[in-house]
């Protein structure tokens, strides 16, 4: 097999994962949410979506904070301001906030 025929197999791989990205993307381009807030939302979907919480869950827990989000970008406030990194607001979401001793 040559390296042409090779890499045309190859590009429609290519192509489906960066349609996936687009559609991602476009879910929080539709919401208000500033290009740096949609990019940490898409980050935290897709963590989320690793953890095993119940589906009903990880909805609420997106829909609240894109409001959330949506409301303190009128401020000034970003995600990574009100939350953290992406990492620990998994935690806080899965976890639960921490409690004093």
């Amino acid at each position: 097999m040559s390296d042409n025929q090779s890499r045309k197999r190859n590009a429609g791989a290519q192509q489906a994962r960066h349609t996936v990205e687009k559609n991602e993307h476009s879910a929080f381009d539709k919401l208000g949410l500033s290009k740096r807030n949609a990019d940490y939302m898409i980050r935290f979907n897709q963590e989320i979506e690793k953890t095993k919480l119940s589906e009903e869950k990880k909805t609420e827990v997106v829909n609240e904070m894109v409001q959330e989000l949506v409301d303190g970008q009128k401020s000034g406030k970003t995600a990574k301001n009100m939350y953290g990194d992406v990492s620990e607001r998994i935690d806080y979401v899965v976890n639960g906030p921490a409690k004093d001793p």
